[in-house]
């Protein structure tokens, strides 16, 4: 067993595979990405009816034609900047933008990204956006990625773990682990409201 593998053991640090995140890919792309916007800093019964007040407003639309005024700035500016992107992307709709790029391979599916949705944000790390941003990233677009709380950073810091995420990303894939499947452990090993992760009974709680 490798030395990351055995730190992660003893620190109870499990992966958790891809179809942890099936509640959110089985959804199009304007209401996974609405998901993650509202997974802000909440106990889940806010954040359940937030994501619920915004369904119910969606309806069938898709972002480009979606208004909604979140309760955080951070928020605000990330829809804003995916529909600005979206009028300058030759698209007429986000969910046609999504599809047509998901398709590319990963480095330039996450270039792409990345200048979608954090438009001025530069450098390959994720360390500097919100981790529901990540979370997207790495649950809907399938991209490689360590999104980070304040949880996880401290855990990182206690197992002597590089806290840069390309560094971290390197490290996994070193030692030949998924470092998607990885961080989602690392979240689900300290919080008992993991933004990332929501069951099919839950689901059904917020399209009621």
């Amino acid at each position: 067993m490798k030395k990351l593998e055995r730190i992660l053991r003893k620190a109870k640090i499990f992966p958790k595979s891809d179809l942890e995140a099936n509640w959110l890919r089985v959804q199009r792309p304007t209401i996974a990405l609405l998901l993650c916007l509202c997974s802000g800093p909440w106990v889940f019964q806010r954040r359940y009816k937030l994501q619920k007040q915004v369904l119910e407003k969606l309806g069938s639309k898709d972002l480009s034609d979606f208004k909604f005024k979140f309760p955080l700035e951070w928020q605000n500016r990330y829809f804003a900047n995916a529909k600005r992107a979206l009028r300058h992307s030759g698209y007429s709709s986000f969910d046609e933008w999504f599809k047509f790029n998901a398709k590319t391979k990963e480095s330039v599916r996450m270039d792409i990204f990345q200048r979608f949705l954090f438009l001025g944000f530069a450098g390959p790390d994720f360390n500097a956006v919100p981790k529901v941003i990540g979370m997207f990233a790495r649950d809907y677009c399938c991209v490689d990625c360590f999104p980070q709380d304040r949880h996880v950073k401290q855990l990182l810091k206690d197992l002597n773990l590089p806290k840069k995420e390309h560094e971290i990303l390197e490290l996994f894939k070193e030692s030949n682990l998924s470092p998607r499947e990885y961080a989602r452990g690392f979240f689900n090993s300290k919080s008992s409201n993991p933004t990332h992760e929501a069951t099919t009974k839950d689901w059904m709680k917020i399209r009621k």
